[in-house]
């Protein structure tokens, strides 16, 4: 938290169980689902090709996408494999993508910055942003 900037009174709220989450995504059981990607890689849920039905038939059929394209806003942020910077969103550009995941009225939101693993505190930063302009299901503003 510290590389990020923010301390621990920042953070309102912190999910784990990937397995209880992944069901219900795939399931599409629960609550109405955003994404953040980086930029160029706002189609990779739909031109995905890990669960067709069968692997090697591409006539086959492909499941909806988890989360619809709709949902799926990119941002300027992406790092090289090593957690050096290649691209970096600016403050316009986070405020721009909050808005519009505001305007989504998406109950959760899934930032995935691409090779970010070396360097999570770009997508925590971009995630912590993007709290702030997510209301809160009790209806009042998170902050």
């Amino acid at each position: 938290m510290s590389k990020a900037g923010a301390a621990a009174g920042d953070v309102q709220g912190v999910v784990h169980g990937a397995t209880f989450v992944l069901n219900a995504v795939i399931q599409r059981r629960g609550a109405r689902v955003g994404l953040v990607v980086s930029e160029g890689f706002g189609d990779m849920l739909t031109l995905r090709r890990g669960g067709l039905p069968h692997s090697y038939n591409y006539n086959s059929p492909k499941p909806m996408p988890l989360v619809p394209r709709s949902l799926v806003h990119e941002i300027p942020a992406r790092l090289r494999p090593d957690g050096i910077a290649v691209l970096t969103p600016t403050e316009a550009d986070i405020d721009r993508v909050a808005a519009a995941v505001r305007a989504d009225a998406v109950a959760a939101l899934a930032v995935v910055v691409i090779n970010s693993y070396p360097m999570a505190p770009v997508a925590f930063t971009i995630s912590l942003t993007m709290t702030q302009y997510r209301p809160c299901p009790c209806g009042s503003p998170c902050r």
